[in-house]
């Protein structure tokens, strides 16, 4: 496993990551820690280390509120220690985060949202307790990888082709007569190419006829639906860009198939 370990360069927190630096090694976790200063330089050294988080397996970011917002468009999977008093700020960036990370408090409390663990910036078993954070965040990140690379649906079905933090793109066939349900988003916008057929698509009770090679624009909060008016398979690619990607995130206004969701 290869961790990239953010954290402020004095106080408790720094500690703890100097710990988990000399435990984690000794347990065979390769760990690049990246100290966040208060100087001028602080941003640029943070955004530095989060520009190569691809070459990691995950990022962990203790109790660093700075690092909150390039955490959000980090490609590995995030784990978030939190400051002892969050801001506002701090917890509206982890609601972005929540879909692509674990958090964890320093200290016993409630917490707006969910925790995966708490653990005290002096405990002793503080390496333990993060190596199983670690554990679970990359187990619910391979699960979600395998369940959502491809699906079938009543009307095709489809393929995710890229799924980063800030976009989402999807290859879609839709099968000759059927339709999509007519639906909206509230977290997303929605570009779509048409690769090959024939589709109408219904944009806020406008319908608009799209052959191979034309684009339409879905925006955040629109009604739309698409349908394969052709004889042979249709197919477009979906570049999904927003705050949220889950496949929870429709809200159908009408269904082929019955679907409430």
């Amino acid at each position: 496993m290869k961790l990239l370990l953010v954290a402020p360069a004095r106080g408790p927190f720094a500690d703890i990551a100097r710990l988990l630096v000399r435990e984690l090694g000794h347990g065979g976790i390769e760990v690049r820690l990246s100290e966040a200063g208060d100087d001028a330089r602080a941003s640029v050294t943070m955004a530095d280390a989060f520009a190569r988080a691809s070459d990691f397996d995950l990022v962990h970011v203790l109790a660093e509120p700075r690092a909150l917002p390039l955490a959000i468009v980090a490609t590995a999977p995030v784990v978030v220690t939190l400051s002892p008093n969050p801001s506002a700020e701090e917890f509206e960036l982890a609601d972005r985060l929540a879909p692509r990370a674990l958090f964890v408090a320093s200290h016993e409390g409630p917490s707006r949202v969910p925790l995966a663990a708490t653990v005290a910036p002096q405990s002793s078993h503080a390496a333990a307790a993060y190596r199983a954070v670690y554990t679970e965040l990359l187990a619910r990140e391979a699960k979600r990888r395998v369940d959502q690379v491809h699906d079938r649906r009543p009307w095709g079905e489809y393929w995710v082709l890229a799924d980063h933090p800030a976009f989402k793109v999807k290859r879609i066939d839709v099968l000759p007569k059927k339709r999509l349900s007519y639906q909206k988003h509230t977290r997303r916008a929605e570009h779509w190419i048409v690769v090959r057929g024939e589709a109408k698509v219904t944009l806020d009770g406008r319908d608009v006829v799209l052959s191979r090679g034309e684009t339409i624009d879905i925006p955040i909060g629109a009604a739309h639906r698409i349908e394969n008016v052709g004889d042979e398979i249709l197919t477009f690619v979906e570049i999904q860009s927003g705050t949220y990607f889950g496949e929870d995130d429709i809200v159908r206004l009408e269904d082929d198939f019955g679907r409430a969701r």
